[in-house]
């Protein structure tokens, strides 16, 4: 008699435990663990048994779901804006890591214009706040007028 399969073995007797562990949004791999198998096992058994590929499929998201997953993110958004101008107010202190935070902010302000493709009158909107916020972030920071000036012709590119 031959060998019995790990899918047969570990996976299909389990179906509806991992049914129920993907309805509570468990991962692929922490399932794998669970289970006993690898990652790579339970990816290539879900390509040959419909049936775990089914139980595997995430369920949709309820309405009160998604709003707490964009509250969360939200949430997390803000603190890291918060952690990340605290440190640059409190701990950048030469010129250097001062040019490495300028080159930072602008090199976002360069993905965000690519990513989101903005209108003229968007990019107008999102170089006024870029200004305004940096002015903010900087306003314990000494900067020359001329070091100001440099960084709005940048933000105007």
């Amino acid at each position: 008699m031959g060998r019995v399969s790990l899918y047969h073995q570990k996976i299909e007797p389990r179906l509806e435990e991992i049914k129920a562990w993907r309805a509570t949004r468990m991962t692929k791999a922490d399932i794998a663990h669970r289970l006993g198998v690898g990652s790579d096992t339970l990816s290539r058994n879900m390509r040959l048994y419909p049936e775990l590929k089914e139980v595997m499929t995430l369920p949709l998201m309820t309405p009160e779901e998604i709003k707490e997953k964009e509250d969360k993110q939200r949430r997390n958004y803000t603190r890291d804006i918060a952690s990340a101008l605290s440190f640059i107010k409190h701990r950048v202190s030469s010129q250097l890591e001062m040019k490495r935070v300028y080159s930072a902010i602008l090199d976002a302000h360069q993905r965000l214009k690519l990513e989101e493709n903005l209108s003229e009158e968007a990019e107008s909107e999102v170089k006024e706040e870029l200004i305004q916020f940096i002015s903010d972030v900087l306003s314990d920071v000494k900067l020359t007028d001329s070091d100001i000036e440099k960084l709005k012709a940048i933000i105007e590119r």
